[in-house]
């Protein structure tokens, strides 16, 4: 996955460029998370198929388009449960996806991010704010890759690093 950030920053003249750095501290990471986990549940949810033949390759595509089909936050959800993520990443994750959504629908603070300079950004109250809570939203996504469940941390370490 890729995010031309610095691109856009030049091309707008650093205008939106405190909206698009929240975009990038939540739902960015959130859209990458569940690829990972999409390509994680070929290992947990499919039975082996090694054998290349045309069938197996059916069975994978089917299971992927299954993913692809769904928002983001469903696939989270979907494994936060299937791996017994404990209550307070739950809450974590979910809760401060739920103000990142809360702030992106608010109708003063919304356009007073996408018109907030990089310099105003260190002493804006809404920006620091959002900052806080696109570091919990880390802090739940670190949990849960890499604290919470074995296997996670077994499949985050054998394909997730390189």
């Amino acid at each position: 996955m890729a995010v031309d950030f610095a691109g856009k920053q030049r091309e707008r003249a650093g205008e939106g460029w405190a909206l698009r750095n929240i975009k990038l501290r939540m739902s960015r990471k959130l859209i990458f998370a569940t690829g990972l986990l999409m390509c994680f549940s070929c290992y947990t949810r499919l039975p082996a198929v090694t054998d290349g033949s045309e069938k197996s390759t059916d069975i994978l595509i089917k299971h992927v388009s299954t993913f692809v089909e769904r928002p983001p936050l469903e696939i989270l959800a979907d494994a936060l449960l299937q791996y017994s993520i404990p209550a307070e990443t739950v809450f974590e994750l979910l809760d401060s996806y739920d103000l990142f959504l809360e702030c992106l629908n608010d109708v003063k603070r919304r356009p007073h991010l996408e018109k907030l300079s990089y310099e105003d950004s260190i002493s804006d109250t809404v920006f620091q704010q959002m900052r806080k809570v696109g570091q919990r939203f880390q802090r739940g996504l670190d949990r849960l890759f890499f604290q919470d469940n074995d296997e996670l941390k077994r499949l985050i370490r054998h394909y997730g690093i390189f």
